[in-house]
């Protein structure tokens, strides 16, 4: 009979096989994935483009805003450049154009209290207010979150809706303060993003008080439309904001 000599890939395979065998009985491993060194390698990678929603590990108040500002301007540029955030199952109708005020902005009875608290609200409507701006939303720089002033407007604009029927038709504008060191394409396609969260962001607590997603348009003209002078912080945090219209 003929002798049949094992090849020497064989012979390195079964060797490998039992000394795999060896170790693992004896409670030990050879496998290394080259990231043990690696901070938060045993979690689950997270999606990198998400941007948490507070800035963490600030010591003032100065530090903080700067921060949040910074992870304001991440999250609007997390997406690629075209795209829109998400929609959801309830999303509210797009708008088709920017409604024309009942009067020009800013209206005569505002004030900075009401741009530093969150939200203005017209309390002289004509008797049938088509097209009237029934309030405004105002907003931190880069965030899109509701002050509890902004709550009270939209609480009251939902009751102006469901007294009065018609649409709400929602426009979110931006300073320039975030997009001011950026290409023009790029700053331009930033602040509507911000635009965006902040008209979305009213819509959600519209739907919450009980409107229906039809009963609601929204739309974004970024910071292509100041109605304020933003050589003054003021004037720049006037334009951080939501106006809203009732259309009959």
């Amino acid at each position: 009979m003929q002798k049949v000599t094992p090849s020497l890939a064989s012979r390195l395979g079964v060797a490998g096989f039992a000394a795999a065998l060896a170790l693992g009985a004896a409670g030990c491993t050879l496998v290394d994935s080259g990231v043990s060194d690696v901070p938060g390698a045993e979690r689950p990678f997270p999606n990198l483009a998400t941007v948490p929603d507070r800035p963490t590990g600030f010591e003032t108040p100065a530090q903080r805003q700067a921060s949040q500002d910074q992870l304001a301007f991440d999250r609007a540029a997390a997406a690629p450049l075209g795209s829109t955030p998400a929609a959801t199952a309830e999303a509210p109708q797009p708008a088709a154009a920017v409604a024309t005020p009942a009067e020009p902005l800013p209206p005569s009875g505002l004030d900075e209290r009401d741009i530093a608290g969150g939200g203005w609200l017209n309390e002289e409507l004509p008797q049938k207010p088509s097209r009237a701006l029934a309030g405004l939303v105002f907003f931190d720089n880069g965030s899109s979150r509701l002050k509890p002033k902004a709550r009270d407007v939209l609480r009251a604009v939902a009751a102006l809706q469901r007294e009065h029927g018609g649409v709400l038709r929602l426009v979110g504008h931006a300073s320039s303060t975030l997009s001011s060191a950026l290409e023009p394409a790029e700053g331009a396609e930033i602040n509507r993003r911000v635009a965006q969260l902040r008209a979305a962001s009213t819509a959600a607590e519209l739907r919450r008080l009980g409107l229906a997603p039809d009963q609601i348009q929204v739309g974004a003209e970024g910071a292509q439309a100041p109605a304020f002078d933003e050589a003054t912080p003021l004037g720049e945090a006037g334009n951080r904001r939501v106006e809203i219209y009732l259309e009959l």
